[in-house]
């Protein structure tokens, strides 16, 4: 399986992608632990003015790319994380490239004596660096002297050299002396002297018709062109960005990705893409996910290997409580069998010392008895003298009797240890079954899914390009659309306001811009005066918490950004020609509902009336005082509480700052 893009690949991918990425800002920047040992996964949340929120994706020594997908963010970012965010964060991207075709790409960020420079290298085990403006290395991510030049602090940033001759601008006449002072094959030649990899050099072999283990020496003048006429032909395609991407399968499993065909991959299996970044994001990111799969196995391996090694302690303890309690009741039965016997040698013993005997005295009248054969001598074992405790066999169990306790208190002795030790038995088995409860809700399977979970890639929903505004659709079907600021009050009504389009304004100073997208068709009352309602409701009588405000209306004709001789027209604001249709005091109430669209739950927000009919699980806001970002919080736990069984998991990955991008400036409440 390919483990790391080309430098086709990277030409290819940054052809694509480059627009969405220059004039972008950087709204954050996040350092992902990588699978493998010590390496790192960087994503960067860009905005762009017209393609809006997008999400690079840089995994040095392997990959870049635009992603789709969400990815489970650490909760204390890195220092070389916190470094970055330090510099760029809220700086704009200037220009992006590949340098010398090689597996090396420069992202330039900020202006003129401002610029840093970004540095990929996705050769090796990779790198990720921060050049000053100065050219100097401001920080990397690995540090390292080499042969050829030093990636250390402070030190002048130099490209490694290259990786081999740029086939693609190789004359004829440089190309024939490479092969005829070659001592390899064709193959072997063409990736040890120029920079295509063992893919695109065997296709150069495919496409010319030439043996690839050919001698190089062997190579004649006419096949030198059809090798040129090849290379171009892949080279062409990369300059016009006509590309075939694919993700190519064998057995089912995906082993590479492809901007161009390839010819070796005729009759295979595979899946084509609209885009060569599409096929990048979904191939690398099943790599990822089978590798999460492997470190998962291998933690629940972990996990269950534990569980089974504390189940063994406590069975085995267990097993030692149980003998203990047999031992023990049956000792103190075989006290009470032999009970008159015992009761005799303890009365002999005792009385013996009552009358002054020596334990020698007493042990040699015992040695004798035993030698006249009388039973209650003969049970006995040895006499312990400095503890006072009598050793008998009885049916050939050791038993020790306590000659300062009566007979019967030796046998309920062993019978209180048996109760003692049953106490701890019952605390075993629940032991034992807590285990087995753990062992139930952590099995294999349990683990497995809570931690494929865990780590989970989730799809990111492709937002519509209008919802980089304030938006929603009227009770009719006509798109309403609102500035967020100054800056897409302008853009909106240089961009979007046309000929049959309405324009709708609050009454008050600090109100976005309001546009009705006509479609064509004829905009009813109904949808103006929903529109008027989203007007006053996301204008600063908010703020100010009113109860109703005044909007108005005017045909797109009637809007210009000209004011007259004279006068002067404040950033973001527009002028209003010719007569204003009025709408007196309307209620300042904003709903937020969630929206289930396919495999994702979104919110959208707008009049009440009008989010009522789009969701069932809704929200009615009016000004209050309780800020967005706690808002945003009950509004989702109640989406949460009230959504359908089925949706809850959609529910729950709503991002806050989608809802808190919908909630009216100011402070709210709910209704």
């Amino acid at each position: 399986m390919k483990q790391a893009m080309s430098n086709v690949d990277i030409a290819a991918v940054l052809s694509e992608i480059k627009p969405m990425l220059v004039n972008s800002y950087i709204n954050n920047i996040f350092e992902l632990p990588g699978v493998e040992l010590n390496t790192s996964v960087f994503l960067f949340k860009l905005r762009h003015p017209e393609y809006g929120v997008h999400s690079l994706l840089l995994e040095p020594g392997k990959r870049i790319h635009l992603t789709k997908y969400t990815f489970p963010k650490p909760k204390h970012p890195p220092v070389f994380c916190m470094t970055l965010r330090k510099y760029l964060r809220r700086k704009r991207i200037s220009d992006v490239y590949q340098h010398d075709l090689d597996r090396i790409v420069v992202i330039e960020i900020g202006q003129l004596e401002d610029k840093f420079l970004l540095v990929i290298e996705l050769f090796g085990e990779g790198n990720l660096l921060l050049i000053n403006p100065q050219n100097e290395i401001f920080i990397a991510k690995r540090y390292k002297r080499m042969r050829d030049r030093d990636v250390i602090p402070k030190a002048e940033y130099e490209f490694p050299p290259a990786r081999g001759i740029d086939i693609f601008k190789m004359t004829k006449e440089k190309l024939f002396d490479i092969f005829k002072n070659s001592e390899s094959d064709l193959i072997r030649t063409l990736v040890h002297f120029f920079n295509v990899g063992p893919t695109y050099a065997e296709e150069i072999c495919l496409l010319s018709q030439i043996n690839k283990n050919q001698p190089t020496k062997e190579i004649s003048d006419e096949e030198v062109d059809l090798i040129i006429n090849a290379t171009n032909s892949i080279f062409e395609k990369i300059e016009h960005h006509t590309f075939n991407p694919a993700v190519i399968y064998e057995n089912s499993t995906p082993v590479d990705v492809i901007p161009l065909w390839l010819s070796k991959y005729s009759g295979q299996q595979y899946q084509e893409y609209e885009s060569f970044n599409d096929a990048v994001d979904e191939y690398f990111t099943f790599l990822e996910s089978k590798k999460y799969d492997k470190k998962i196995d291998e933690k629940v391996a972990a996990e269950v290997k534990k569980f089974e090694k504390i189940l063994e302690k406590q069975k085995t303890l267990m097993e030692k409580y149980t003998k203990s309690i047999e031992k023990n009741r049956t000792l103190g039965e075989l006290i009470y069998q032999n009970m008159s016997d015992l009761q005799e040698l303890t009365y002999t013993i005792n009385n013996a010392l009552q009358k002054g005997y020596t334990w020698n005295e007493i042990n040699d009248k015992i040695e004798k008895a035993k030698s006249m054969g009388i039973r209650s001598a003969l049970i006995v074992k040895e006499i312990n003298l400095a503890n006072k405790v009598l050793v008998v066999n009885l049916d050939n169990e050791m038993t020790e009797l306590d000659l300062k306790k009566s007979v019967g208190e030796n046998a309920s002795s062993y019978f209180e240890k048996a109760r003692k030790v049953e106490s701890k038995l019952i605390g075993a088995e629940k032991a034992i079954e807590e285990t087995q409860n753990k062992m139930k809700t952590t099995s294999e399977d349990a683990l497995l899914n809570r931690e494929k979970k865990k780590y989970k890639l989730k799809k990111k929903r492709k937002k519509k390009w209008f919802e980089k505004f304030h938006w929603f659709i009227s009770s009719d079907g006509f798109l309403v659309l609102g500035g967020r600021d100054a800056a897409t009050n302008v853009y909106l009504v240089k961009k979007h306001l046309e000929t049959h389009d309405i324009f709708v304004h609050a009454e008050v100073r600090g109100a976005p811009h309001i546009l009705i997208k006509s479609q064509g068709k004829q905009i009813p009352d109904s949808t103006i005066e929903e529109a008027a309602e989203f007007a006053v409701s996301l204008s600063r009588a908010w703020k100010s918490g009113y109860g109703a405000s005044d909007a108005y209306w005017v045909n797109a004709n009637q809007v210009s950004f000209s004011p007259p001789s004279g006068q002067y027209l404040e950033p973001g604001s527009v002028m209003v020609y010719g007569q204003r249709n009025y709408l007196k005091r309307i209620p300042l109430e904003f709903a937020i509902g969630c929206k289930i669209e396919d495999d994702f739950a979104v919110p959208i927000g707008g009049p009440p009336n009008v989010i009522k009919k789009q969701s069932e699980n809704y929200v009615v806001l009016v000004p209050g005082e309780e800020k967005s970002g706690k808002l945003a919080k009950e509004i989702k736990e109640k989406f949460i509480k009230f959504g359908k069984t089925d949706e809850i998991e959609k529910i729950k990955e709503i991002s806050l700052d989608d809802i808190i991008r919908i909630i009216p400036s100011g402070g709210s409440q709910f209704k």
